[in-house]
């Protein structure tokens, strides 16, 4: 008995949907499904839409056989066709129901008339497009009974070839290419009636050459005439065009094309005219520019048309018919009941979902279930035009029918080799030549391959067709486990075929004769070609020496991180620095210089972990690492030894893989090297995995434990950290409930509730709820009693080893040394911190601690740049820039400070009080006050006192005050202070009663009296000199310094007498020739020379006779004698 006694296949279906010359009702055999609802309801929503931004024309997209141009017919009829004659249609066929209600509504009101296109790869311009969709609309048979009076381009090219000013038997003899084609003026016009457009070129043509012109119509414009003709005749209320195998058209679009198609599908946001495209490529594949991308995306709903394995089910399903339904079913049961392993291979393929996925697989017999997965799999990737599921179905060459006219004893299922046998057509055509590997392979095997038998024969392919769709899923990214070209998937293809016991001999065979080699995950992946045996062992010694270090193997499949993020950063809360090391210890001394050299912070908890390669290698590591636990130097590390090992046999994996990948480079086999490498990093992934669920010991100055990965983290939490960090806030246990607060993070708001809070209560508001309730442990022994009194001062009863008393104590004592200093700088004092056994570094407790410890530094400690003290907001920021400074080296520069003094407090209100200043933070801001004061009130130097009636007592007073005002850095000397004060307070009432404005300008008069006595300054030349000293000087007048002051005076006195003829002055000769005569500065010193040599008025010769004799009197007179000897030439 043949299977063609008992099924068969529908009369009434079509392999290949033409919707240009569809069956009459065809379309009522489509079966909706999910994918069609989506296309449905998406087009419904475009059409019938109020919303501009939603009105748009359709693009579907999907591969070959998937049955998108069904579809569209389907969608064609429901909106065009007589409501009565596509109401039971939905009624019956459409189950979603509110999909139902939106096109039943639709349709009570409206109806769009279709426009069907279908190819048409000739079109390679805008011209030609045009024409193709007037064409369309002229021949559709919706349009033909119209009788449209929009004239089209062909409709005015016949008006211009009956022009009787034509002679066309004329211009057919002139031209060849025009008589190739007609012989009469009747043929053109018979022709054109035709819309043959190919001739409306060369019509066009001709006219053009001789000299006849006209213009084209604008196809969007036509169409908006045409679409206002259809609705004026009440024929429709819009227009649909549907151009299906759209690709072709794409693969030769221009940007001419592309514009006419954006503007066509811009009709249909207020003309309701609408394209709908149907093509098996997106418009991303296609060499189209971004910006034209960009564009058509917003005028058009791209929608992905994939056939579902379900779908697929059902429709071939619906496709077979069964002629001998008892029979049928008898064959079936007796396949399907035979093992229980058939529901196993179902549940695989249909990965668990609905019983009816289930149930339709068995009723595609005799169609394997393997084999019926897998057309699904081609349909959604790899159909063609002549090569679909459904083309497959109705093959009488390769396909299901000449399956049905086999003997049903010889062959019980359809199996995979049948699709090979149908597709490999299609393989062969792949425009990306994909697959010639596994075609070369076929072709170089196929005649051995039969010699060892039929069975053989349908194993080998299908081998060849799970590599090929195998090498579909590295691009699609779908679901690969049921293509993968593995043991077990290509036995589960042959289940029930009857050989299934020679089907182990027969990968065997593949294997050893090389056909098809097995890799060591028992996969029979085709590669690009066969490896030289020689290179490989060359290139293994290399690779044994890059690998000579397990870490090294690690590091190659990117699982280092992970190790050290998943079972220890994770999961230790302190911050931690894990530092990997092979077991393998060759020479100590470098594995010593490696320690010292792995760990950077301070603070951090430092693990070295060990890894072995070898089954024992851990096992001689351990007596050497005890003894480094033992070292003083590296007392601070946890030892960690891994006890899972890599393996020998898994290290010989590895390198053997790594040789094949760098001779798979070699050759340029890029493919085979990808997959070697990924073969070794799963070798390696696969050995992470295990030392998760593995013991690891540890050693740690004299403890030795052994502890599961999974609880590593916790056992140095609980057990290492506080006594590394025995001082620091390792210490309070309580601080472990929560990973959060260890964090890495800088918690200014954490530094600034201990700052601020201004007792306990507050503090304890503060910490009640959220991350901060954590921080209420600080202040809190182990049994819960607070270590603080309700002042916020540690209690003298508290716990002496608690973290708070400790780091408290240490800064105290620490502070206390650099009260003398005049500057420090906080954070490197401070740096010891950071190390054990406190180890502070940058979380929510850590500042939290700072800010409790240093709020009794508030109002002492002083911002050394500008001389105030720090108060609580600067003391928070000086926190943050402390933390800043110990991890990353920032903000130096802002920790420098100093501590204020009793004095520097006192000198400073005693200031405020005799100049009769409002309160100024800081020293430094009362010595800027008082030159302010100087300059707006007294309006003279402050030393003008000093030559007053009321001040002359007062001059060492003054003085002192002066070197106040004087220092122009902020770093103010203890001893000064001091200095000031005393004399400040020895005179505090001499100089109140002298601070007034007459005493500053009588004082300073009398001063300028005192520069020179042959300078004369009176009451009526006081206002030029010190209008001359104000635009002179340029200091600030309350920073003006007597010495300066005096040589100004001798400057504006030389000034003053300079004769006007002669511009330059006296005291300022060109520079002198010799370059060893250096120019002199001005000084107060100098400037009196010079008057007294410009006013010497003792004649001529007695000038003569003292400068021969200062020359003689003079030892080092070769300077001198230079000078005179230029100025008397």
């Amino acid at each position: 008995m043949k299977y063609s006694e008992i099924i068969g296949l529908q009369e009434y279906f079509h392999p290949v949907f033409n919707i240009e010359n569809e069956t009459v009702n065809y379309w009522k055999q489509f079966i909706p499904n999910d994918q069609f609802y989506e296309v449905l309801r998406k087009t419904i929503s475009a059409i019938d839409t109020s919303e501009p931004s939603l009105r748009k024309s359709i693009w579907i997209q999907g591969t070959f056989g998937t049955g998108k141009s069904h579809a569209a017919s389907v969608i064609k009829h429901l909106l065009f066709d007589d409501y009565e004659e596509v109401e039971n249609y939905i009624n019956e066929n459409i189950d979603d129901s509110s999909l139902k209600s939106k096109i039943k509504n639709y349709r009570g009101k409206n109806k769009l008339m279709p426009i069907v296109l279908k190819g048409l790869g000739s079109i390679s311009n805008s011209r030609t497009f045009a024409l193709q969709i007037e064409k369309a609309v002229r021949t559709s048979p919706g349009f033909k009974d119209l009788g449209i009076v929009t004239t089209s381009d062909f409709d005015r090219l016949i008006e211009k070839v009956n022009s009787p000013l034509i002679d066309w038997d004329s211009l057919i003899k002139k031209h060849d290419e025009l008589s190739i084609y007609v012989t009469t003026k009747t043929d053109i016009l018979k022709k054109l009636n035709a819309y043959d457009i190919d001739f409306f070129h060369v019509i066009e043509g001709t006219l053009n050459n001789e000299g006849v012109h006209f213009s084209h119509s604008d196809i969007t414009k036509w169409l908006v005439e045409v679409n206002n003709e259809v609705i004026a005749q009440k024929k429709a209320d819009g227009i649909i065009i549907i151009w299906d195998e759209f690709t072709s058209v794409m693969d030769s679009i221009n940007s001419g094309i592309i514009n006419q198609l954006q503007n066509i599908a811009e009709l249909s946001e207020k003309n309701n005219i609408f394209l709908y495209l149907i093509s098996h490529r997106t418009p991303h594949q296609h060499t189209i520019p971004k910006e034209d991308l960009s564009r058509m995306n917003d005028r058009f709903h791209i929608i992905q048309y994939r056939m579902e394995p379900i779908t697929t089910y059902h429709i071939i399903a619906a496709t077979i018919k069964k002629i001998n339904i008892e029979e049928w079913r008898r064959q079936q049961a007796e396949i399907f009941d035979s093992s229980t392993q058939w529901d196993d291979l179902i549940n695989l393929l249909t990965n668990n979902h609905s019983a009816s996925a289930k149930s339709k697989l068995k009723d595609l017999f005799p169609i394997h279930p393997y084999t019926a997965y897998l057309s699904t799999f081609i349909a959604r990737n790899l159909g063609s035009t002549n090569r679909s599921i459904f083309g497959f179905l109705y093959d009488k060459e390769f396909g299901f029918l000449n399956y049905l006219d086999k003997e049903i004893n010889g062959e019980r299922l359809l199996t995979a080799d049948y699709l090979w046998d149908f597709f490999a057509k299609a393989f062969e055509n792949d425009q990306e030549a994909r697959f010639n590997q596994v075609l070369d392979k076929y072709r170089l095997n196929i005649q051995r391959v039969q010699e060892h038998g039929e069975n053989c024969t349908k194993v080998f392919k299908g081998i060849l067709l799970l590599n090929v769709l195998f090498k579909v899923i590295e691009v699609t990214g779908e679901e690969g486990s049921p293509v993968t070209p593995s043991t077990e998937n290509i036995t589960s293809l042959f289940m029930g075929s009857g050989f299934e016991k020679e089907i182990p001999e027969i990968l065997s065979f593949i294997d050893e004769k090389g056909i098809v080699t097995k890799t060591p995950s028992g996969d029979y992946l085709i590669e690009f070609s066969s490896l030289p045996i020689r290179e490989i062992e060359q290139a293994k010694e290399s690779v044994r020496n890059q690998f000579k270090d397990i870490i090294n193997v690690l590091k190659y499949a990117q699982v280092d991180k992970d190790l050290e993020k998943s079972i220890f950063k994770d999961n230790i809360y302190r911050e931690s620095e894990i530092t990997l090391f092979s077991t393998k210890i060759e020479n100590e001394h470098i594995l010593r210089n490696r320690l010292y050299k792995a760990f950077q912070k301070p603070y951090s908890l430092k693990c070295a972990v060990f890894l072995a390669n070898g089954d024992y290698d851990h096992l001689t590591t351990i007596p050497k690492i005890k003894e480094l636990a033992q070292d003083e130097d590296f007392q601070d590390i946890v030892f960690v030894i891994v006890e899972e090992p890599f393996s020998e046999r898994n290290y010989e994996k590895f390198i053997d893989y790594i040789a094949r990948k760098q001779v798979s480079d070699n050759h340029s086999y890029d493919e085979q090297s990808a997959n070697y490498e990924n073969y070794a990093k799963e070798q390696v992934k696969e050995w992470f995995s295990r030392i998760k669920t593995r013991y690891m010991q540890i050693i740690f100055r004299d403890k030795d434990e052994k502890h599961l990965a999974t609880k590593i983290g916790n056992v140095i939490n609980r057990s290492y950290s506080p006594v590394i960090f025995s001082k620091g806030i390792d210490y309070i246990s309580d601080l472990f409930r929560n990973a959060n607060v260890w964090k890495f993070q800088t918690a200014i708001k954490a530094a600034e509730i201990f700052i601020f809070a201004d007792d306990r209560t507050e503090l304890e508001e503060k910490t009640s709820t959220g991350p901060n309730v954590y921080l209420k442990y600080l202040i809190k022994d182990k049994e819960g009693e607070y270590i603080i009194a309700d002042n916020l001062m540690l209690k003298t009863d508290g716990d002496p080893n608690h973290t708070l008393n400790i780091i408290q104590g240490e800064i105290d004592s620490k502070l206390s040394k650099l009260k003398q200093r005049s500057l420090f700088n906080i954070g490197e004092e401070l740096k010891f911190l950071t190390e054990p056994p406190f180890g502070l570094y940058t979380n929510m407790p850590n500042m939290a601690l700072m800010g409790f410890v240093l709020r009794k530094y508030i109002g002492e400690l002083y911002v050394a740049d500008v001389g105030r003290p720090i108060e609580k907001d600067e003391m928070r920021d000086l926190i943050g820039y402390m933390f800043s400074y110990w991890q990353d080296g920032k903000n130096q520069n802002k920790l420098n400070v100093r501590f204020g003094s009793k004095e520097e407090r006192e000198l400073k209100k005693i200031l405020l009080d005799l100049f009769d200043l409002k309160d100024f933070n800081s020293i430094t801001d009362t010595r800027w006050a008082i030159v302010n004061y100087v300059k707006t009130i007294a309006k003279y130097p402050i030393w003008s006192l000093k030559y007053c009636t009321e001040g002359k007592n007062i001059s060492d007073a003054i003085d002192e005050l002066l070197k106040l005002i004087y220092n122009s850095t902020n770093d103010i000397d203890v001893k000064l202070i001091s200095g000031v004060l005393r004399k400040i307070k020895d005179y505090h009432y001499e100089l109140k009663l002298a601070l007034k404005h007459e005493n500053f300008r009588a004082g300073f008069l009398t001063f300028l009296q005192s520069v020179d006595d042959g300078i004369s300054i009176t009451n009526e030349n006081f206002n030029e000199v010190t209008d001359y000293l104000f635009s002179s000087m340029q200091e600030e007048i309350g920073l003006w310094k007597e010495d300066n002051v005096k040589l100004k005076v001798y400057q504006w006195h030389t000034h003053k007498n300079q004769p006007a003829s002669n511009p330059t002055p006296p005291n300022k000769p060109d520079t002198p020739q010799n370059p060893d005569i250096p120019t002199n500065t001005p000084t107060p010193e100098r400037e009196k020379i010079i008057f007294k040599v410009r006013n010497f008025n003792h004649g001529e010769q007695e000038l003569k006779n003292r400068i021969v004799k200062m020359i003689e009197e003079n030892q080092h007179f070769s300077q001198l004698l230079s000078l005179i000897d230029k100025y008397f030439n």
